[in-house]
């Protein structure tokens, strides 16, 4: 559980939040009501992303945890399907969101600085760009300019060239 200004969050990414509020405070600023307001809310679109994606990546991997039978000689064809329907279907609606948010906020996800939106939904989309989900072209990505700029934003950000070595 942590407290923010009275406020308990009992919520899976509380750790994040805990170490938004390090330092500065900046990442997580519990004084200010409406930029936590957009921060949940970036930080539930980047869940709604992970969930949508989720069975996409699962099926691979487990497939008889979403009911089917250990031998299974389909599952090569369903997995690339499900794959290219994600990525035809939600990876242009989500994008959309992520594309109108970045524009309205000058610079990341909730504002002209970083936030811990920016820290959790960054290696969700960086994922996608690296090119290691079969079925999913690293270029996926690459129709949607705003959310290019920002990735290559956040990556440029000091911090994250002192820890990546970049």
């Amino acid at each position: 559980m942590l407290e923010c200004d009275g406020v308990e969050m009992y919520q899976s990414d509380a750790m994040l939040k805990w170490i938004g509020r390090m330092g500065d405070g900046a990442l997580f600023p519990c004084d200010d009501p409406a930029m936590l307001f957009k921060i949940e809310e970036m930080l539930g679109l980047g869940g709604d992303f992970s969930r949508a994606w989720m069975p996409c990546l699962y099926i691979g991997m487990r497939h008889t945890a979403y009911g089917h039978p250990e031998k299974w000689d389909d599952k090569a064809k369903v997995v690339q399907e499900m794959r290219e329907k994600f990525v035809a279907d939600e990876l242009p609606k989500y994008m959309a969101f992520f594309t109108n948010e970045l524009e309205k906020s000058g610079g990341f996800l909730c504002g002209p600085k970083p936030t811990i939106a920016d820290c959790a939904i960054y290696p969700q989309l960086h994922y996608f760009q690296r090119g290691v989900a079969d079925h999913v072209p690293k270029e996926c990505l690459d129709g949607y300019p705003v959310v290019i700029a920002w990735l290559a934003r956040f990556r440029a950000l000091p911090e994250l060239q002192k820890h990546y070595g970049a």
